[in-house]
């Protein structure tokens, strides 16, 4: 993961232009970065929940 992390960094380091800008010139580049951030938040969750020792499990808690 600390690939990914180091990719997304040099991946935003290298675009020195506004969010405003890139949304009405080149909204790829967000579409991108937005996709890479994704990917990054699933691994970290499925990470944090394997490190601590977390079982995720679905439920019914209405009461009924």
């Amino acid at each position: 993961m600390k690939e990914k992390f180091s990719a997304l960094i040099e991946y935003g380091d290298q675009h020195n232009e506004t969010f405003e800008w890139y949304i009405e010139n080149d909204n790829g580049v967000l579409s991108t970065y937005t996709d890479s951030l994704k990917e990054i938040l699933v691994l970290f969750k499925l990470d944090v929940t394997q490190e601590l020792g977390i079982v995720l499990t679905f439920g019914d808690t209405d009461g009924d």
